[in-house]
């Protein structure tokens, strides 16, 4: 996801469609949490000073006018598509106006198809879209989808079904001899200080969840409920082809409370809008996208702070 600034009068119009779609264009009340999110995504994904509600709840019909670019399209679009899922119902109404948006700026996100699958709470559909779209992301460039991607993808979801490999599980246990403070010891005691069994250990997920560990470390975001789900939300910040995926996962699970993705169950009214929008921002500051061609190994030796700075990322504190 990419961080956009835009200037007053497109702040203007982006903060209006906002409340149009949070309010359903003036026809539903706005809760307090709707309320602090628009703030807190103006403050984090707009970095706009403009009124935070500018008293008019109608759709900004010159919306596409004042937005040409097509990319900060695309992004306008993903911050109106967070929205029907802050007050835990996932309204059709609401749905209908992110829908309207998307027409007008002719442009198109997989997030749709889930705000439409959760507005009819068909979550087995969301969880399978997911994992399409994982397994496209994951496989290599000129790898069709075989059998073992998703095998893969079902052995992320449920660990019991990974079987011990010794030569896996040297490989990580060998990062205890890293350096201190390197990347490669630092996910070592990670793994060892929050009980998880490393790669190739018995009960383990796949070698590609290591990925998600290492979004914890970068971040600085802890193994807790509320830090899960600030950690999905950096993660959706950071990548570009899965970002919906991860973020409206996250609010699926933590604030509208359903269960999707084969992972815990739900606890509704999670969210934290200061802290959730500051994750997505603090992932999208980023310079280097985790998912997209990283690779762990080549950075193991490097000091985790040398790479933190390299790659631009924001404070865990401030806005």
């Amino acid at each position: 996801m990419n961080i956009i600034h835009p200037p007053p009068e497109q702040a203007e119009a982006i903060v209006q469609a906002m409340y149009a779609v949070a309010s359903a264009e003036g026809t539903i009340e706005l809760l307090a949490i709707e309320r602090e999110s628009v703030a807190a995504i103006q403050r984090h994904l707009l970095h706009s000073k403009v009124d935070p509600y500018p008293g008019i709840e109608a759709f900004p019909e010159h919306l596409a006018e004042v937005v040409s670019d097509p990319d900060m399209r695309l992004q306008v679009l993903r911050i109106l598509l967070m929205l029907p899922f802050l007050d835990q119902r996932v309204l059709p109404e609401k749905a209908r106006v992110v829908h309207r948006a998307a027409r007008l700026l002719e442009v198109r996100d997989s997030g749709l198809d889930i705000l439409d699958q959760a507005v009819k709470r068909q979550y087995r559909r969301i969880t399978f879209g997911i994992m399409r779209r994982a397994i496209k992301q994951f496989r290599s460039q000129n790898d069709k989808a075989r059998w073992r991607h998703y095998v893969d993808v079902v052995m992320m979801m449920f660990p019991m079904l990974t079987r011990n490999k010794c030569s896996l599980r040297s490989k990580y246990q060998s990062l205890a001899s890293k350096s201190p403070g390197s990347l490669g010891k630092t996910l070592y005691e990670f793994y060892r200080g929050n009980g998880f069994a490393m790669p190739g250990e018995p009960r383990s997920f796949p070698e590609k969840f290591v990925l998600h560990e290492l979004y914890h470390i970068f971040s600085g975001y802890p193994v807790t409920r509320q830090g899960e789900m600030l950690v999905a939300a950096f993660e959706g910040g950071n990548v570009e082809q899965l970002c919906m995926d991860m973020i409206l996962m996250s609010l699926l699970q933590d604030q509208v409370g359903t269960t999707v993705a084969g992972v815990d169950r739900g606890i509704p009214g999670q969210l934290k809008p200061d802290e959730f929008f500051h994750a997505i921002a603090r992932g999208a500051a980023m310079s280097v996208d985790l998912m997209e061609g990283w690779d762990f190994w080549c950075v193991a030796d490097r000091k985790l702070q040398d790479l933190q700075d390299e790659y631009g990322l924001p404070p865990l504190s401030g806005s």
